[in-house]
């Protein structure tokens, strides 16, 4: 498997697009926004996806 790296400027560009609508919708749905709207390749929407979803998710983080 490759190793891509994430983009540091693609994935704060990408980051209000994801937190606000990206919980509201399916992953494949999320993705293609991503790959249209911010002009990028499935990989690329995916990785970022990703790594969004592991810091949306992490708990450890969050205050209750």
């Amino acid at each position: 498997m490759n190793n891509f790296k994430i983009d540091e400027d693609r994935f704060l560009m990408t980051k209000s697009f994801l937190d606000t609508e990206a919980i509201k919708i399916s992953k494949e749905t999320c993705l293609k926004i991503l790959m249209r709207q911010y002009k990028m390749d499935k990989i690329e929407a995916l990785l970022i996806y990703n790594k969004w979803r592991r810091i949306w998710c992490d708990t450890s983080n969050k205050k209750l």
